[in-house]
């Protein structure tokens, strides 16, 4: 595992499979399938065989985090360095044109089922990139063919949206930013699933807002939520993304959005006559037990006092109905917030209910919450500590200068491929503070990946002109990363800022607060000879 102590909250953990893919797409990424007819660079891709007459594609966009934005690359640029130099046949009929798609949404499905016989990381990632470059092409093909119908060409938008979002997904930023301008294009479109899917997809792009502090994120959310409707075929990436939504608002403290995220899901899906799209409708929507915890969260984060007893009353209700690990993951979450409120009272009431609330019988459940316990404790044992790693390599393809560092502020981004373009959305906040006080504050990441993981390609896909760190993350991804724990990181995006002695002087989730406190740190003298 990269980090430790890494606890799904509620919504994420029943519903989100981004979550699980933040963890653990070194898992994914470990198999990915050959191209249907598997040629060298300089070939024309065979057809794949077997194709169904009609493909609408399989995979439904899900709403993605995608890096900060920088300025797109044009698409014959970009087309080219994903597609790797390889081409379909120029005279393919919207039919056969289809029949790629689909043939690539089969390959797809091979890759994410293990069933390849591709070995090594970075040939299964390039098969992958191969496999997605054909289905990009062929959905881009089939909507400019003067013979394709209507329907075919909604296919074909449906796959540029999907294969769009599957590179946003491996760290392409150009793809970020062109999945964001379509989706947006076609998110009031006449067709209802090319609607739907660009509506779940911006929806994503709103939520990655908010994870970056845009202001008005949490509203947009609403609003774009407001505007899906039931339907066939995407009610469940629906219900998904709006799960994910009202979980997010609910850890930023928009509990009062949140909580119309929450009704919208019932209205929707509450009556559901399919039983596993109610499930998922109620795990999705959560209940009246919850919503009264996040309503103490909201009145913490404004600034209203939070009695001990209320809350420990609130915990132990939620805990006696279920103690499963939803619910204890919620309550991490909602011990995070409070640790980095800096409240730790709060903090320490929510283990002691958790502690003693858990039986010992859930093993498993008593684990996370020890690794969370854990990782708490280092973040606060962090604080203070020299910067340290003198024996950390720089990460490929870039170089740290330690004597560059010397009396400046330093802001660390913590980054890992395996967690996906969500890693850096912090970034553009980092990148205005440099830029504010380009001799008095420097940006150097810690990598966390596996000496296995293309960070070069990463580097150049994202463009980042900043050196890294490279804290390497064992290959069977079984012991926690040594720096990670050493610094309690449980997710990304995170942060640590190092004074100009060289000390760590904070830690972050986001950018609030960050401009005052690079600020004060700026004001103060160096002790450091």
């Amino acid at each position: 595992m990269l980090l430790q102590g890494c606890s799904p909250s509620k919504e994420q953990a029943a519903s989100d499979p981004d979550q699980q893919a933040k963890l653990a797409q070194k898992d994914s990424e470990a198999n990915p399938p050959p191209v249907s007819g598997g040629p060298d660079s300089a070939e024309v891709i065979a057809a794949p065989s077997g194709m169904a007459a009609e493909s609408t594609g399989s995979n439904q966009p899900s709403g993605v985090k995608p890096l900060p934005e920088k300025s797109a690359t044009n698409d014959e640029q970009a087309d080219s360095n994903r597609l790797r130099q390889k081409r379909l046949p120029e005279d393919l009929t919207p039919q056969q044109l289809l029949q790629y798609i689909e043939g690539a949404d089969r390959d797809l499905q091979v890759l994410n089922n293990a069933r390849a016989p591709v070995d090594g990381v970075i040939q299964r990632r390039q098969a992958a990139m191969e496999i997605i470059g054909v289905k990009l092409q062929a959905s881009r093909r089939v909507q400019a063919h003067q013979e394709a119908t209507p329907e075919q060409q909604n296919s074909g938008i449906r796959g540029e949206l999907q294969s769009l979002s599957h590179l946003t997904g491996m760290g392409d930023v150009s793809a970020a930013q062109e999945l964001r301008e379509l989706a947006k294009k076609h998110l009031h479109s006449d067709q209802p699933l090319v609607a739907a899917d660009s509506r779940i997809t911006t929806i994503g792009f709103a939520i990655n807002d908010l994870y970056a502090g845009v202001p008005q994120a949490a509203d947009q959310i609403v609003e774009l939520v407001n505007g899906i409707v039931s339907r066939p075929g995407t009610d469940v990436p629906a219900i998904l993304i709006m799960a994910r939504a009202r979980e997010l608002l609910t850890d930023y403290g928009h509990l009062d959005q949140a909580i119309l995220v929450r009704a919208k899901i019932l209205e929707l899906f509450g009556d559901a006559t399919d039983p596993m799209i109610a499930r998922i409708a109620d795990e999705a929507a959560g209940t009246v037990k919850f919503d009264a915890v996040e309503r103490m969260i909201l009145d913490h984060q404004g600034g209203a006092p939070v009695k001990i007893d209320d809350w420990n009353a609130a915990v132990e209700e939620l805990l006696s109905d279920s103690s499963d690990q939803i619910t204890v993951g919620y309550l991490i979450g909602a011990a995070l917030g409070f640790e980095f409120a800096g409240d730790n009272t709060l903090v320490d009431a929510t283990f002691a209910q958790l502690n003693s609330s858990v039986p010992e019988t859930l093993a498993q459940v008593r684990q996370q919450i020890a690794a969370a316990q854990a990782a708490s404790q280092a973040r606060q044992d962090v604080i203070g500590s020299e910067m340290g790693f003198a024996d950390l390599p720089s990460a490929p393809g870039t170089s740290v200068n330690r004597e560059e560092l010397k009396n400046k502020v330093v802001l660390m981004p913590f980054w890992s491929v395996a967690f996906g373009a969500n890693a850096l959305s912090i970034l553009p906040e980092l990148l205005e503070l440099k830029k504010q006080y380009p001799q008095q504050v420097t940006i150097v990441g810690m990598n966390l990946d596996t000496a296995e993981a293309r960070l070069e390609e990463f580097y150049l896909q994202s463009r980042l002109d900043f050196p890294s760190f490279h804290s390497v993350s064992s290959s069977d991804m079984q012991q926690p990363n040594p720096v990670a724990v050493r610094f309690g990181v449980v997710n990304m995006p995170f942060m640590a800022v190092f004074d100009k002695d060289g000390k760590t002087d904070s830690l972050h989730l986001n950018s609030t607060s960050l401009t005052q406190r690079v600020d004060a740190l700026l004001n103060q003298p160096t002790t450091a000879p």
